[in-house]
């Protein structure tokens, strides 16, 4: 009745943030052939304050880690894999792995 419609229009209403655990409120949502590193900086340049990578393969992304020059480096963050790119300024930043194995998953996510 409207007591229900009441609490309805309170909940339309009220902040955002009140129902999100978590700070970032515009975020960039992963697209195939839209998420690499260029378009994050600009949509964050407009107020995205969260991005994710395109998705990449986590067998694939370990494969070409391991075969690439990473200076020392134990993570992948400037070595272009998998068409993998960040800067500093490109955080907080959600890694999109895909994986049938978990532990090529949990492989992937140690190197990001």
């Amino acid at each position: 009745g409207e007591e229900s419609a009441n609490a309805c229009d309170s909940l339309a209403m009220s902040s955002p943030a009140r129902y999100f655990p978590f700070e970032y409120q515009h975020v960039l949502a992963p697209m195939v052939g839209a998420s690499e590193l260029a378009f994050r900086l600009l949509c964050r340049k407009y107020g995205a304050t969260l991005a994710y990578t395109p998705m990449m393969s986590a067998k694939q992304f370990v494969k070409e880690a391991s075969e690439a020059d990473l200076g020392g480096h134990r993570t992948v963050a400037n070595a272009n894999i998998c068409d993998f790119q960040t800067i500093p300024e490109d955080r907080p930043l959600v890694c999109h792995f895909s994986a049938n194995d978990p532990q090529d998953f949990v492989s992937a996510a140690k190197l990001v």
